[in-house]
């Protein structure tokens, strides 16, 4: 094994040895998250609404065109997350009952991504984009080390939104 290779096969182990105890000490698990009330069934639903492409892009349009497709995620994110919580509720042979608890903020990853967020920073959906600059030497392709830039704006597909609720249970399902 060349020696690069074992200093850094060294190291990466090293690491996997000391930081499992430094993160879990620094980075509690939320039990509220994960515990339920008792009598009644959570579900989790990640809904996707389709952006709709302005016919001339900029940042104007297209942060219209975002806000349009954010404004139906609510209610298709409701009707998502009560028919999970019901097909939880036959799974488990119980009756879903009245809303207890609603949060759009899912236990989760912390760093998700949404390409709606947009792609230069928050809420900027244009800005200057590199490119790679490539010669042809010998028939084959190489790159120069250059880059070109434009002005380009990016229009995401879709808005989503990740919703976490908690209802009552009614009882049990009639058999019959």
């Amino acid at each position: 094994m060349p020696r690069l290779h074992r200093s850094l096969y060294a190291a990466v182990l090293l690491v996997a040895l000391i930081a499992p105890p430094v993160i879990a000490k620094e980075v509690p698990a939320p039990a509220a998250a994960t515990a339920l009330a008792p009598n009644t069934i959570g579900a989790v639903a990640t809904v996707r609404v389709a952006v709709e492409r302005p016919e001339d892009p900029s940042q104007a349009t297209i942060a219209a065109a975002v806000r349009s497709a954010r404004r139906h995620l609510p209610a298709v994110a409701l009707r998502a997350v009560r028919l999970r919580a019901v097909e939880l509720g036959v799974a488990a042979r119980v009756r879903v009952g009245a809303l207890v608890a609603l949060s759009d903020q899912a236990s989760g990853p912390p760093y998700f991504f949404d390409e709606a967020d947009g792609t230069f920073g928050p809420g900027r959906y244009c800005g200057r984009t590199r490119q790679q600059i490539f010669r042809t030497v010998n028939g084959q392709r190489r790159r120069t080390g250059r880059f070109r830039t434009r002005f380009s704006c990016r229009v995401p597909r879709f808005a989503t939104r990740t919703v976490q609720a908690t209802y009552a249970i009614d009882g049990p399902v009639a058999r019959g």
